[in-house]
């Protein structure tokens, strides 16, 4: 079965500035968007983990068995209305859409 899987790298001593817009961590977690700027790698880590949380979520439902298709559907919202901004109230909407709960 399908697993999703992220990639952060670490970059402890990077420029000041890109590690406050690009990681957590002191730079333990970072990511970036080299086709969009406007968005911070800091946004991407947080849309990741809620992606993985929502995936978690929904693989655990054992009484839904397409439970894991929401997570595609819920991916394919967000890529489609939040690619210029990927922040909470983005995946709050997507959530909303979808009729899962936050």
């Amino acid at each position: 079965m399908f697993e999703p899987h992220y990639v952060f790298w670490q970059c402890e001593h990077c420029d000041k500035r890109y590690v406050e817009r690009d990681c957590y961590g002191g730079g333990k977690y970072c990511a970036v968007e080299p086709s969009n700027d406007k968005i911070a790698g800091h946004e991407i880590v947080d849309e990741d983990l809620r992606q993985k949380c929502l995936w978690n979520v929904l693989k655990a439902d054992k009484e839904n068995e397409n439970a894991t298709d929401l997570w595609w559907d819920y991916i394919a919202r967000v890529h489609s209305h939040c690619y210029n901004v990927i922040n909470e109230d983005c995946s709050k909407r997507a959530f909303e859409h979808l009729e899962i709960s936050w």
